[in-house]
């Protein structure tokens, strides 16, 4: 079967054209169709420019590389069809996927005409360069550089960027892939792996996670080769893949997990990550009590807010987080078992001892032993 191929800067431009000469948005399927009618096509897979790796290049020559990037006419026309029956339908993995890929890492079309929808795999977007609107649900969010998000699987979203310089790279991975990769990530003591756990457990339940980092050079090294290797095609491509995305997770968490906004469209209040936050912030001391005082909302609302947000109720929620701090200190620290439970905020190491072993099955004590002789 012949294959026919065109660029990423042949379908930004036929979208350019057609958003400037006329004011509406293309899709890609029909910019595909334009290049291909008009005979504007390459018949041979173009070469990719891979004599170095692409962190390396500056954010002008990362672009132009993207730029030159191939992009199969054939599939997509074919897809067409299928992707207008479908409309309003969830995107499924065996037609993002179709190549047997655990991921997708491309560059978004400005001017493209992105209609609402939602689709059964995770997305992660990185704005390297100007802004972007993305609504999710009912909410729309003007996105700036170093911004990245996750929006879980059935969210329903649109992205629009009507401008030349703005620069969104996405990520598409399957659940399953995110389940398996993350597990390490998801299985914490902290709110954005009881995030994780929440909508997996729950694949009803649209939600998203935002970082707002200061678009660093590191970050933009990492998409930069993980952009690459999403294109190499080679046996190799997708474990790098898969292990640069955690790398990716990895650095947003350990550098900017204080930045964390999500949202829950059950919900509608933009104080929802404020509360959440600050429990994390005085797990040691927070009541319910308290949260009503600062938010000015009734305990019985709050402990539903929590409840829907954290996938567990107030109490659980603070135990969780006062013994997942609890085991960091003995797996890394010298303090006492007396001196932990009051770091963690408890009123007495007997009563910590016996919520720690609710969660871990052996006392505080037996847990650090085990952990160091593990280790030895």
């Amino acid at each position: 079967m012949m294959r026919y191929f065109t660029t990423v800067a042949k379908v930004q431009a036929e979208i350019s054209r057609i958003f400037h000469e006329t004011g509406r948005r293309a899709s890609v399927p029909e910019a595909l169709l334009n290049i291909y009618n008009s005979g504007k096509y390459l018949e041979q897979f173009p070469p990719l420019s891979v004599d170095k790796l692409w962190d390396s290049l500056d954010d002008e020559e990362f672009l132009r590389h993207i730029n030159q990037l191939p992009i199969g006419l054939d599939l997509i026309i074919q897809n067409e069809a299928e992707n207008k029956s479908n409309k309003g339908n969830p995107v499924g993995e065996d037609l993002m996927f179709s190549l047997g890929n655990d991921l997708i890492v491309f560059k978004a079309f400005n001017y493209i005409n992105i209609d609402t929808h939602k689709h059964n795999f995770f997305e992660m977007g990185y704005i390297m360069r100007g802004h972007c609107l993305l609504t999710v649900e009912q909410e729309t969010l003007d996105l700036q550089p170093g911004q990245f998000y996750i929006i879980g699987p059935n969210a329903r979203h649109s992205i629009q960027m009507d401008d030349d310089e703005s620069v969104l790279i996405c990520i598409d991975i399957r659940k399953s892939t995110f389940e398996n990769a993350f597990f390490n990530l998801m299985a914490g003591e902290d709110l954005l792996s009881y995030f994780f756990q929440s909508i997996l457990a729950r694949p009803d339940y649209p939600n998203y996670i935002i970082f707002t980092s200061q678009n660093e050079e590191n970050i933009r090294r990492l998409l930069k080769t993980l952009m690459m290797e999403s294109y190499l095609g080679d046996s190799y491509h997708n474990l790098c893949g898969i292990s640069l995305v955690n790398i990716l997770m990895c650095y947003m968490l350990r550098h900017y997990s204080d930045t964390i906004q999500f949202y829950s469209y059950d919900f509608l209040s933009t104080r929802a990550p404020l509360i959440m936050r600050y429990i994390q912030t005085h797990y040691q001391t927070v009541s319910l009590h308290e949260l009503s005082q600062v938010f000015h909302y009734n305990e019985a609302y709050l402990s539903t807010l929590i409840s829907k947000n954290a996938g567990m109720n107030f109490s659980t929620l603070l135990n969780k987080l006062k013994t997942g701090r609890a085991k960091s200190y003995l797996e890394t620290s010298n303090m006492s078992i007396q001196e932990i439970s009051e770091a963690v905020g408890y009123s007495s190491a007997d009563h910590f001892s016996r919520t720690f072993k609710q969660y871990y099955d052996c006392s505080p004590q037996k847990y650090r032993t085990k952990f160091r002789t593990e280790k030895e």
